[in-house]
């Protein structure tokens, strides 16, 4: 990939995960009890049931994907197109295909400079909820990464499954898909891990590949205190550092979760 809104030689942004999951749960809605907690289920059912739509055979988002990526690689200032991309979007507020190509390309351009523009990344995921969606695994991929950098609910775990049996070489969905596993549970550690190891195999000059990996070995140690989980974070965060250019944003929590590592040993 080249260009995470993602986020993987081409990078996806590190995890943000422990910041990502606070967000969460300070968003979502207080629970109440009787008809308006049943409204509230049913309302977060119906917000998700693009997750389990069935995708149709001819996908014309794939012929878009394929012209933005030509389009980015031709451009000297890809930011530029970039912004006639969201430019369209705007003038076409209706069109799924304009404004997957805006999330898109958006997108594969945040990975290229090491940058996730979140503002955008919020006004694409509320159009997402705006539209109908194509029935696209495209569209739904797209749509899968702009809400997973913002808020990696559980709810689109199922999904990310789907994107990786479809893909299972997908670096971007693999490197958001470890965000919504819970490592407490054996069947999801194991699928946390095979991501982020994954990531490391096909993406070894990114940085993020490494970070992630990192991640996955600190919150299993987290769980278990296992000296080993320790060492692998370190060394796998090491290599993220080693990798990561000099103003990435995650340079100092990665330092920082070293630092924690080691005093926990103590």
């Amino acid at each position: 990939m080249k260009l995470v809104v993602a986020v993987s030689p081409r990078r996806i942004l590190p995890r943000l995960v422990l910041l990502s999951m606070l967000s969460c749960s300070l968003m979502q809605p207080r629970v109440t009890y009787g008809q308006g907690a049943m409204a509230q289920s049913e309302g977060q059912t119906e917000q998700y049931s693009w997750t389990q739509e069935r995708w149709n055979a001819k996908d014309p988002y794939a012929r878009i994907r394929s012209t933005v990526d030509a389009a980015l690689a031709r451009q000297a200032k890809p930011e530029q197109l970039v912004e006639q991309y969201r430019l369209t979007a705007k003038k076409q507020p209706q069109s799924s295909q304009a404004l997957f190509q805006w999330a898109y390309g958006s997108y594969r351009y945040s990975v290229q400079v090491h940058k996730l523009d979140r503002r955008s990344a919020s006004q694409m995921n509320l159009k997402f909820a705006q539209l109908r969606s194509p029935h696209s695994y495209q569209y739904a991929r797209m749509r899968f990464i702009t809400e997973a950098m913002l808020f990696p609910s559980s709810r689109l775990k199922d999904l990310g499954l789907r994107l990786l049996k479809r893909n299972p070489n997908d670096v971007d969905v693999s490197h958001y898909m470890i965000d919504m596993l819970n490592l407490a549970k054996p069947q999801e550690r194991a699928t946390a891990f095979a991501c982020a190891q994954r990531l490391v195999r096909l993406a070894p000059q990114r940085a993020s590949s490494h970070a992630s990996l990192g991640w996955v070995y600190f919150r299993s140690w987290l769980l278990n205190k296992n000296p080993a989980d320790a060492d692998k974070a370190v060394s796998a965060y090491q290599k993220y550092l080693q990798l990561a250019p000099p103003d990435d944003e995650f340079r100092s929590r990665a330092q920082k979760i070293i630092g924690m590592i080691h005093k926990g040993k103590l």
